[in-house]
């Protein structure tokens, strides 16, 4: 018993196993993901709305996400250039790293109309001209359903609205079964602009004990 204790204890140390915290900052992995905190800050909190915020993210999404900036799926000037050295052990400590870290939430943004308006496409859409309720794959609080949905609760506001914006015109294509793309076709800017506002305000998850 205390043989299988003291591996478990090694791991977890390690931060390769769910949840656990990586502590180690001499692996390769660290080293990698130290260079990601370059852009998106000290454990992933962004503080600079063009960079989305990675603390806190399913870390099932964002091993995705790293899969296919490096495979071409999700091509990227600059983020396919970072994938491109990280091998799949490398991509899962990462993501695992990240998901276990607290973010800040953006914080909602615009005037009360907007937020009005983003409130209501988020929890109710409009089915008539095919808008699916956000909330329905990415919840309440915007805490996402892995593996496809992320987390966007306290997501800055100027990323999500860039990404939708994205799926809108065709440049994002890595949506399993082309949804967000469908949904985001049928928003108005408008509608895109609320949203992202009213999601930055929701609250932040806290990092695993």
């Amino acid at each position: 018993m205390n043989k299988v204790w003291a591996v478990v204890v090694g791991l977890a140390w390690l931060g390769v196993l769910p949840g656990a915290r990586a502590a180690d900052n001499t692996a390769p992995w660290r080293q990698k993901a130290a260079e990601c905190e370059g852009c998106h800050g000290p454990g992933g909190d962004s503080t600079i709305s063009s960079y989305p915020k990675l603390a806190g993210q399913n870390a099932s999404y964002l091993e995705q996400q790293l899969t296919d900036f490096k495979n071409g799926t999700r091509p990227d000037p600059v983020m396919s250039g970072m994938a491109a050295g990280l091998n799949p052990t490398d991509i899962g400590n990462i993501s695992t790293f990240f998901a276990n870290q607290t973010m800040s939430p953006a914080g909602a943004q615009g005037s009360a109309g907007a937020g009005a308006l983003g409130r209501t496409v988020y929890r109710e859409g409009d089915r008539q001209r095919g808008v699916l309720a956000c909330m329905g794959c990415h919840g309440p609080a915007g805490a996402g359903t892995p593996p496809y949905s992320p987390r966007i609760g306290g997501q800055w506001a100027r990323y999500v609205q860039q990404q939708l914006l994205a799926f809108r015109n065709g440049t994002r294509r890595n949506d399993p079964s082309g949804m967000m793309r469908t949904i985001a076709a049928h928003m108005t800017r408008p509608e895109i602009v609320a949203v992202s506002q009213y999601v930055a305000g929701l609250g932040a998850r806290p990092a695993h004990p």
